[in-house]
């Protein structure tokens, strides 16, 4: 056998190998406990009209939005684990039917209780079948019927006549598994009772078919293109169909079915587009799977969808996303995206990919030890290490450079091809083939490297950590080393990256250089970095004379270089967009291509799209480079080549539709319409407003901010479907969401709500003016009666002392009366005429000294006891002398008083002394006396002035104030009032004996 047949013989069984290795076509993921929802065990999968996913469990319920998944596990008042059913009404009220405890209705985020009447058994709910206002509830022992509108649970009677059923196996026992409509009537079908009709009208129903081997073990029943198809259970081994199928009427009026061998149970089905899916497990066995029903033949679907699991209940459709979900009760639930916009391909799929390009239409792949050529869906060949090292064996390389000893396994590295070459690089020599993988020659190098086909043929090879050098003819002819030593040259060293620009090449080095190699010239020139640029840069040829970078920013640009100068425009920055590396950039006219870590983005004119796990790119991989083939995008990574469906990613316009919009404030929940008006009647510190966008088949693409009115800074939204609002503006504010989409780069920008927060009368402007006016009013009032109370104040004060003055006036006036001083004088004038010298001094004496204490006291408020004491006594003196009576006067003070200490009123008895002498005593009188007695009673100081004559003939106080000539009593009232403030008190005692008695008190404080 010669080296081409053992050449031949090895790629047919490697291309057999290959062709074996079937990848999953579909991006399906799978949710189970650990996570994101409730339980393993997935009974029910329902999809509302919000395109909300409900999941009923064996450990509660399960709801996927856009946001993620809210579990419902004995909370919000859901108090059974087990829900194995879900209905939505045309009110678009939810209904959640448990397996032993009854019917639940999920209203403003919590779930209602409504325990169905009878039994355990009639609580266990295996179907809910809305029509208008009833709900159909079909359990474990037979049908229960639920007014909506009148909320109450109905009876319904059997009208079935007895016949030959099968007996109940046990009490309570007639299950319901499966609803149907036909021409405006609702069916039931049971689990070995047969088939029955409801009349809504007289609130019955009634058997209408029965057959023991069509109706007896039945467990679950559906109507797909006016067919009726139904899933037996074989028990026997005369029983060999479980699908049965007629036409809708042909069943009714009792015709015979056909039947497709199935061995398996059928549990649910899903139409999908022409076909019918369903969902089927085994009971006893491990039978079940995921199928598909068309043109009555039935085909497994398990590995082409990614769905691992042979126990299967329940599946769904979503049209709007075109997305599957499969129901498990072992693994989970399956959700399957149907959009196919990424998928791996047939035969490339499964090892790791080091390069790929496209040569003459047919494409190269290459791994680290294999290089196959695939054209139109298969492999037309493949080339392996061993076959390329035993034919250098037998082959004189055309350059031959310095032997090194490798330390590491020989390996391929990377690909280099022009029109007519293909060069497998590697780590031992530079390999040229044709375009259909035939070798032609080689060169060996002395290090790893790779080259670049100047034309096709001539190559300009990069060594790592070295020079560069120029082969000319593939080493045949002309060798030129351009050593990044020689003086005088521009000569690179260790080159990152190079591409054609028009006849030249344009590189970039690790050391952040950039340089151009003319290849007409065969020289190089070092160029002036932009200050944009970050080097080092990836590079890929776009169009004529221009090159697409991605420098190591994670910025996008395009350069193109005329006239000695480079000019650089940016297209995208990525770093926005969370990425922080880029592992290559490939230009296909104005298709831009970047594999980074965070995915794939694809920049196609204006339009820029982000690919990653959730559209199928799984995160493990790691993209190397990528190809165009019949406008087909493949993605070298490290788990094979996948292929990028370009017109499916460009036709897919998602939908943005707000859903389940609810604003909380203060723990209660407001749900509202998008674009309405929501009031707040008092201010709050905080909103929290809530959303859904459940109708986008790649939520987690979906990115957004929020804003108020037109003019404000967009807001990041830092937690999905919810944010946060501190102290809401007052006033009517409109609240603006905008959605960025990085499947397609587009922006939405949505009008929530228009936020009302009245604003309270203490911050409103009327009340600050009428506070303000109110203000400068209470001010100018206060200002107005400060000055009025200081006027009158000032006018009191000036009465005050006009009635002092007034009140030292008349009691100077009253003490030094003309006619007393008239009397005095004339006194002592007689008294010196008589030649009575002695008494003359001595009235002298006593009338100097009273003028001085007049003079001297008549401007004081209190003087002391004692000098009041003298005073008196000086005037009693001046009387007696005056009228020469012999009258005797007294002032004694109470023992333990000091009179030094005791404060009186000027002058105070004077008054009293004077009517005394001149009214008190006459004739009759045989010894007149006057005498003031001062003593203290508890707090009272207690003046007492008595005469013993003729009395005043009941006359009272007020009798002498109101008497013209009673000035003297009028002073005293007037001074007492003056210091004491009414706690003074003057009284005239009339005493048994004649005489009269005057009794002052005043307070001790004073």
């Amino acid at each position: 056998m010669n080296f081409w047949q053992s050449f031949r013989r090895v790629s047919i069984v490697t291309v057999v190998m290959l062709l074996s290795i079937t990848a999953v076509a579909f991006n399906t993921t799978v949710l189970n406990s650990k996570n994101g929802i409730a339980s393993n065990t997935v009974r029910k999968i329902f999809i509302d009209n919000s395109h909300r996913v409900w999941l009923g469990t064996d450990n509660g319920v399960s709801c996927i939005t856009g946001n993620g998944v809210t579990n419902y596990i004995f909370s919000n008042g859901l108090t059974e684990s087990k829900v194995w059913e879900i209905a939505q009404s045309n009110d678009n009220r939810l209904w959640f039917g448990s397996f032993g405890n009854g019917l639940y209705e999920f209203k403003d985020n919590r779930f209602v209780h409504y325990p169905l009447p009878r039994s355990r058994a009639n609580n266990s709910i295996r179907r809910i079948f809305p029509v208008d206002s009833l709900l159909f509830i079909g359990t474990e022992a037979g049908l229960n019927v639920y007014n909506m509108q009148s909320n109450e649970f109905l009876t319904y009677q059997n009208r079935t006549a007895v016949n030959t059923l099968p007996p109940i196996l046990k009490p309570d026992s007639f299950q319901i598994l499966s609803f149907f409509e036909y021409n405006q009537k609702v069916y039931f079908q049971t689990f070995f009772r047969g088939t029955y009709e409801i009349d809504s009208e007289n609130k019955s129903y009634r058997l209408i078919r029965f057959n023991t081997r069509e109706n007896r073990w039945n467990y679950s029943a559906c109507t797909f293109k006016n067919q009726l198809i139904l899933s037996r259970t074989n028990f026997d081994k005369s029983q060999n169909h479980n699908l049965l199928y007629w036409s809708i009427t042909d069943y009714l009026k009792g015709g015979k079915p056909d039947s497709i061998a199935f061995n398996s149970v059928v549990w649910n089905y899903e139409p999908l587009h022409n076909y019918l899916l369903f969902a089927s497990w085994g009971v006893r066995d491990d039978t079940g799977g995921l199928y598909r029903l068309a043109n009555n033949r039935v085909s497994r679907l398990n590995e082409e969808l990614g769905v691992n699991s042979n126990q299967l209940l329940d599946l769904a459709y979503d049209e709007k996303q075109n997305k599957l979900y499969v129901a498990s009760i072992d693994k989970g639930l399956y959700k399957v995206d149907l959009n196919q916009i990424i998928k791996p391909v047939t035969g490339l799929f499964g090892f790791e990919v080091l390069d790929m390009q496209v040569v003459g239409g047919k494409l190269v792949v290459l791994r680290n030890d294999t290089v196959l050529l695939y054209n139109k869906g298969k492999i037309d060949r493949i080339v392996t290490l061993s076959q390329v090292q035993s034919w250098m064996q037998r082959k004189v390389p055309n350059f031959k450079s310095q032997e090194l000893s490798l330390q590491s396994t020989e390996r391929f590295k990377s690909l280099s091809c022009s029109d007519t070459h293909i060069v497998i690089n590697s780590n031992f020599a530079a390999i040229r083939l044709d375009l259909n993988l035939n070798p032609i020659d080689y060169i060996t190098t002395g290090s790893d490297g790779w080259l670049h086909f100047i034309t096709n043929r001539d190559i300009l090879w990069f060594r790592d950590y070295a020079s560069s050098e120029l082969f000319k003819e593939f080493g045949k002819g002309e060798h030129q080393l351009f050593g990044y030593w020689l003086p005088h040259k521009n000569n690179p060293r260790i080159v990152d990256a190079a591409c054609r620009l028009n006849d030249s090449l344009v590189l970039v080095t690790t050391s952040g250089s950039l340089y151009l190699f003319n290849s007409n010239q065969l020289n190089y020139k070092k160029l002036i970095k932009p200050s944009i640029l970050q080097l080092p840069l990836l590079m890929d040829e776009y169009g004529e004379n221009k090159v697409v970078t991605l420098d190591k920013s994670n910025k996008l640009y395009k350069f193109s270089y005329r006239r000695d100068s480079l000019y650089v425009n940016e297209i995208l920055e990525l770093g926005k967009r969370g990425i922080f590396e880029c592992f290559f950039v490939k230009s296909f006219g104005e298709l831009l291509v970047a594999g980074t870590n965070k995915g794939i983005v694809l920049v196609d004119d204006k339009t820029v799209y982000h690919l990653d796990a959730e559209m199928g790119l799984k995160d493990e991989l790691v993209t190397r480079t990528a190809a165009l083939v019949d406008d087909t995008l493949l993605v070298a990574t490290s788990g094979g080549v996948l292929q990028i469906d370009i017109n499916r990613l460009r036709n897919l316009n998602p939908e943005y539709r707000i859903s389940n919009l609810v604003v909380v404030a203060d723990s209660i929940r407001y749900p509202i319409a998008r674009g309405s008006q929501l009031k707040m009647y008092e201010k709050l510190a905080e909103l929290t407003v809530m959303w859904e966008i459940n109708s986008h088949p790649y939520p987690g693409k979906l990115q957004y901010s929020y804003r108020f009115d037109d003019n404000s800074e967009w807001k990041r939204v830092d937690i999905k479907g919810q944010l946060r609002i501190q102290n809401p503006p007052y006033g009517s504010t409109p609240l603006y969401l905008r959605v960025s989409d990085e499947t397609n780069g587009q922006e939405k920008v949505m009008l929530l709500m228009i936020l009302t927060v009245n604003k309270p009368f203490y911050v409103q402007s009327w009340f600050y003016v009428l506070l303000g006016m109110l203000s400068v009013g209470i001010g100018y009032y206060f200002y107005t009666r400060k000055r009025f109370l200081k006027l009158s104040q000032k006018t009191e004060n000036a009465l005050k002392e006009a009635h002092e003055l007034q009140l030292r006036l008349d009691t100077l006036q009253f003490l030094l009366k003309p006619h007393f001083i008239f009397n005095a004088l004339s006194s002592v004038q007689n008294l010196i005429l008589k030649n009575e010298i002695d008494k003359t001094l001595e009235y002298t004496g006593h009338f100097s000294k009273y003028l001085r204490a007049i003079m001297q006291n008549s401007g004081r408020k209190l003087v002391s006891l004692n000098e009041e004491m003298d005073n008196c006594l000086r005037y009693a003196e001046l009387e007696k002398l005056r009228f020469n009576e012999k009258v005797d006067f007294r002032f004694t003070v109470a023992s333990g008083l000091n009179p030094t200490e005791i404060l009186i009123i000027p002058f105070l008895f004077q008054p009293f002394i004077e009517n005394m002498f001149k009214h008190a005593f006459d004739k009759n009188t045989l010894q007149p006396e006057i005498s003031i007695a001062v003593r203290l009673d508890a707090d009272e100081f207690i003046y007492t002035i008595a005469d013993n004559g003729k009395g005043l003939g009941g006359k009272t106080l007020d009798d002498l104030l109101s008497k013209p000539d009673s000035k003297g009593m009028k002073i005293v009232t007037a001074q007492l009032k003056k210091f004491y403030a009414g706690r003074s008190t003057l009284l005239l005692v009339e005493a048994a004996s004649p005489g009269t008695e005057w009794e002052i008190r005043v307070p001790v404080d004073e």
